[in-house]
């Protein structure tokens, strides 16, 4: 029998709570939109690398390769700020997402897994890298009406990266954690 393609990406976490945060606002502001579906509680997270599809060697050789790379690495847990909640992509959206204000330390990590990746001749998007946490998903019609909202901006701490392997469910996609690096503390 032949087993479902293993799909997989790269992304720090963020807490259960900060996500059901970003949610309970979303909700506050949809009038007349009805929401398809929310991000399960368990799958918030920043995506760093969209891997697509790999082999179960190429995944092995991934977790080994990266913790290679963090153990050598002494990344600190990376302080973010989240500044509004908006339609994602912006021209054509497919998502309600918090949108996660850049920051040096989190481009100079997304830059640094890109060259893990082109080490193990793996894809690396070309795309200029928007980092956002997905809330929910919109009946496309709805997503036009969709008004952003504007965060205080307060301070979230990601302490970890994973490697997450994305499942299809009755209810969407759903991530497991195939293997995670604590970031150090401050």
């Amino acid at each position: 029998m032949l087993s479902e393609p293993r799909r997989y990406f790269i992304g720090l976490t963020i807490s259960a709570r900060q996500l059901l945060d970003w949610q309970d606002r979303l909700r506050c502001s949809l009038l007349d939109v009805a929401v398809k579906r929310w991000t399960h509680q368990g799958d918030g997270h920043i995506t760093l690398h969209f891997l697509g599809q790999l082999s179960l060697a190429q995944a092995e050789n991934l977790i080994a390769k990266l913790t290679i790379f963090f153990e050598k690495a002494n990344i600190r847990a990376l302080q973010l700020k989240a500044h509004a909640i908006a339609r994602f992509p912006e021209n054509h959206p497919k998502v309600i997402a918090s949108l996660i204000q850049p920051c040096d330390e989190l481009t100079d990590l997304h830059e640094a897994l890109a060259v893990v990746l082109r080490q193990l001749s793996l894809p690396v998007e070309d795309r200029v890298y928007q980092p956002h946490v997905t809330l929910a998903r919109l009946h496309q019609r709805d997503y036009e009406a969709f008004q952003e909202v504007l965060l205080d901006e307060k301070t979230m701490v990601c302490a970890s990266v994973c490697l997450y392997e994305s499942t299809r469910s009755t209810v969407g996609a759903r991530y497991r954690i195939c293997r995670q690096w604590d970031l150090m503390s401050e």
